[in-house]
């Protein structure tokens, strides 16, 4: 198999690329490069494509899966739901959950953050706790880190749940 770790244009391109030379050879890839655009203009040659997808899936029927939904439909007119717009929209409800009762500073809201022991995005990704510098990828960093995965494949020109479940993928 091949792993794509590249921007979204390059995969899709690889993508095109593997079917015009009629390869089946398995691709892998972070669910933020295929979004319901790119997955359209590719047809057939993007099904079976496997996806770790560092949120909940459309498919999960958990609160912030609909939450999410409801108010990407309210907010953008008709938005495509995908793990970039996931993560943007988890990261705004982390910063929401920091800012209170602090001044809107990198510093504040970095100390604020520590604090967070067990935050709740609605079962878009399992409760986290952030008041631990993450060491994934070798640094202690003060970084808020996603260190989940949920697996999903693209079929029938959508992208769905393998098995609804979160795996930790780094420590």
């Amino acid at each position: 198999g091949v792993i794509f770790a590249t921007d979204p244009a390059g995969v899709a391109a690889l993508t095109a690329l593997r079917a015009q030379l009629g390869s089946t050879v398995p691709i892998g890839a972070s669910g933020g490069q295929y979004n319901a655009a790119a997955i359209a203009k590719l047809g057939d040659a993007a099904e079976g494509i496997l996806l770790g997808a560092w949120f909940a899936l459309d498919d999960w029927d958990v609160p912030g899966i609909k939450q999410y939904l409801s108010d990407l439909a309210e907010y953008t007119k008709g938005g495509e739901s995908d793990d970039m717009g996931k993560n943007g929209y988890v990261a705004i409800t982390l910063l929401n959950e920091a800012a209170k009762g602090t001044d809107v500073s990198r510093a504040a809201l970095l100390a604020s953050a520590a604090k967070i022991t067990s935050f709740d995005a609605g079962g878009m990704m399992p409760k986290t706790d952030y008041s631990k510098p993450s060491t994934a990828l070798g640094g202690t960093a003060p970084r808020l880190f996603n260190p989940y995965v949920t697996y999903a494949k693209i079929s029938g020109g959508k992208v769905v749940s393998v098995d609804k479940e979160f795996h930790l993928l780094l420590k």
